[in-house]
């Protein structure tokens, strides 16, 4: 369902979660380990757009 969220298939309601549910979530991580949530995501939104982006003319 995380994953759903993310992609924005589904919103935070629609999957059930409670408003504050994923701040508390996020709250509760380590430094580190909100640091390597950050990293993953930054990664992955720069893999997403270098596949969306327009080839560059050769």
């Amino acid at each position: 369902v995380s994953a759903l969220v993310a992609s924005q298939l589904l919103t935070p309601a629609e999957a059930g979660w409670d408003a504050e549910e994923r701040v508390q979530w996020l709250h509760g991580l380590g430094k580190v380990e909100r640091l390597h949530l950050v990293k993953g995501r930054i990664h992955t939104a720069i893999v997403r757009e270098q596949q969306t982006r327009d080839p560059v003319p050769r």
